[in-house]
């Protein structure tokens, strides 16, 4: 038989998420899931719960929330959504805006989201550089490279190419006093 190709990750695999916020903790400081919503590349609603928060509400945030105490009465309990919302989101390619914040509310921190977050932000410090040095060793004549070039990125993490801010040590001593 003949073999398929592997089939894309095609509309089916893409969800957008909206999470709104309730104030916790003291002077409700704190913010907490009170309503997500979840819908398909088509546009069905796939998800759209209010949800009780952990902690009792200080600042319903209305104005920006749209949630008042009415809303509450019919609320889920937060590790319930947890549990049904994560098991929506797995293996989903997620759509949103400010998505760390809506992972954070939904208590996803300390996945790979954040160290994914992180480790693109150091890219994108670095990227002008990078691009330019592999652009260089492209055009450099068979010869003139090494059997492996491999060695261009070990030499790329040595620290003269990292902006200076991250490659001295936080504290005094750097400073070289006033």
């Amino acid at each position: 038989s003949v073999p398929r190709e592997a089939p894309r990750p095609g509309p089916i695999k893409c969800v957008a998420i909206d999470c709104e916020m309730v104030g916790t903790g003291p002077q409700g400081r704190v913010s907490e899931l009170a309503r997500c919503s979840v819908v398909s590349y088509s546009g069905d609603v796939l998800y759209d719960k209010y949800i009780r928060p952990e902690m009792p509400i200080v600042d319903y945030r209305t104005r920006w929330s749209g949630i008042t105490r009415q809303h509450m009465h019919k609320a889920i309990p937060f590790q319930v959504a947890q549990k049904e919302i994560l098991k929506l989101l797995k293996g989903k390619v997620v759509v949103g805006h400010a998505l760390h914040n809506d992972f954070q509310a939904l208590k996803y921190g300390h996945s790979s989201v954040e160290d994914a977050m992180t480790a693109m932000e150091l890219y994108q410090l670095v990227e002008v550089q990078w691009e330019q040095q592999v652009a260089s060793s492209a055009q450099a004549p068979a010869e003139d490279r090494g059997p492996d070039s491999s060695t261009d990125v070990e030499q790329y993490m040595d620290d003269q190419y990292w902006p200076e801010d991250l490659t001295q040590s936080t504290g005094a001593e750097t400073n070289g006093g006033p």
